[in-house]
């Protein structure tokens, strides 16, 4: 079965999966091999492990197999999105802030993380505006794995303003304002999601799935599952707005199609499933 070569993550899977990911980008992309296609793929791919990193080291309670084969089934899901530089720059920098926010958990240099999590995330709002709707999940990270009070709100706005700072040197003094930041005008949002309402219900139905499966009595394990929830739903709404933000959905996806696979017994089934859905996608 194609699922027992990727159920582990190593050096072997990874790389058959970013050859296979650049190829299906490539050819079912309406997009020229430029100098920001291969950027946009390499920051996509950075993105991955960036996320195996976090299943690995932060959610102690899921398991990184099967990752590489998730990497392959969401690049197909992509191809429905255009593939915009700045948009996959701002989903790895908003998933780097969210690994700040899972290291809150340790008492370790908290100051150090707090101004991390507002410097990256401003980062992220400066890339692509639309990541600036992330800050009620942030806002409930902070209450989850720290606390919200005055003086961390204050310390996390002073990591946002020191990357504003930096942006605004390295724009109007270094690249003479060659940069530009796409603002939001929200009166002109227009929630439609047509073209891949298929790919947005198979992955909501297979994280709410996921969810269901591995409910928890730890309080902790929940407390990491309702965090993962309001960040899945808070990318589906970006994904709503334009499904050029697709990106967005990646690291619940990768922890809810891996986790799945992981604990099926009979696997025969689920991989015609994922076939099948894929061969709709693309013939029907």
């Amino acid at each position: 079965m194609i699922f027992s070569f990727f159920k582990s993550t190593k050096l072997a899977q990874i790389s058959f999966a970013f050859i296979a990911s650049i190829s299906i980008l490539f050819f079912t992309s309406n997009v020229e091999p430029d100098i920001l296609f291969f950027s946009s793929f390499l920051i996509y791919l950075i993105t991955f492990l960036l996320c195996i990193l976090i299943i690995s080291k932060n959610l102690y309670y899921t398991s990184n197999n099967f990752s590489s084969l998730a990497l392959l089934y969401f690049t197909f899901f992509l191809t429905e999105s255009e593939i915009n530089f700045s948009v996959y720059l701002s989903s790895f920098f908003l998933i780097f802030a969210l690994r700040k926010m899972y290291l809150l958990t340790s008492e370790n240099r908290v100051n150090a993380k707090l101004f991390d999590i507002g410097f990256w995330f401003a980062i992220s709002v400066i890339t692509s505006f639309h990541s600036i709707l992330f800050i009620p999940t942030f806002l409930l990270g902070l209450f989850l794995f720290f606390k919200i009070n005055i003086k961390v709100l204050l310390k996390v706005l002073t990591g946002s303003l020191a990357a504003i700072l930096v942006f605004l040197f390295t724009n109007n003094i270094l690249l003479e304002n060659e940069l530009d930041i796409n603002f939001i005008t929200f009166s002109k949002i227009q929630f439609s999601f047509h073209d891949i309402k298929l790919t947005v219900l198979f992955i909501t139905v297979l994280f709410l799935f996921y969810m269901l499966r591995n409910f928890s009595s730890n309080l902790k394990t929940r407390m990491y599952d309702l965090f993962m929830t309001f960040y899945f739903f808070n990318s589906l709404v970006l994904v709503l707005i334009s499904k050029d933000l697709f990106i967005f959905l990646f690291l619940p996806f990768l922890i809810s199609f891996s986790n799945i696979i992981s604990k099926l017994k009979d696997k025969l089934l689920f991989e015609i499933s994922l076939i099948l859905i894929i061969f709709m996608k693309y013939y029907l």
